[in-house]
């Protein structure tokens, strides 16, 4: 039989390949399961974005904050909303440490600010072009 990682699979065999590989970090990109890094150049970077889906909010809010925060690199970790121009980062502090808890961006006038990067950007910018579709309720 072929391996789930070398074949298409549906979500629900995604999810049953890493509750059986829990000590593995695994995403699931185009319909392929595909194992992340475990070091290389990810452990040299700054800041790591991810996009939140329903699908994969606990993961990304649960399980990869403190795998990521424990990367003495990294400055960001930032989770970007798909349904509305919203942002949660956790950013290090200038000294060293990582809030328990992320700062929300929601307003389109707040700015995501990384001190240590010198970097600032406002939620209008980094969402400026994207078009988000809402559902109305019938």
């Amino acid at each position: 039989m072929n391996s789930p990682a070398f074949m298409k699979v549906d979500k629900a065999t995604f999810y049953d390949f890493v509750a059986r590989h829990d000590d593995q970090r695994f995403e699931y990109e185009g319909g392929y399961i595909v194992q992340q890094m475990t070091g290389g150049t990810l452990s040299h970077g700054k800041i790591v974005r991810n996009l939140l889906t329903m699908l994969t909010r606990q993961l990304d809010l649960r399980r990869k904050p403190p795998e990521y925060m424990a990367l003495p690199s990294l400055v960001a970790y930032v989770v970007a909303s798909q349904d509305a121009p919203a942002l949660l980062a956790w950013v290090r502090d200038a000294d060293g440490t990582f809030p328990a808890e992320p700062a929300e961006f929601s307003d389109d006038e707040a700015s995501l600010s990384v001190p240590t990067l010198g970097v600032g950007l406002a939620l209008k910018e980094i969402f400026a072009g994207i078009t988000f579709s809402r559902e109305t309720e019938s």
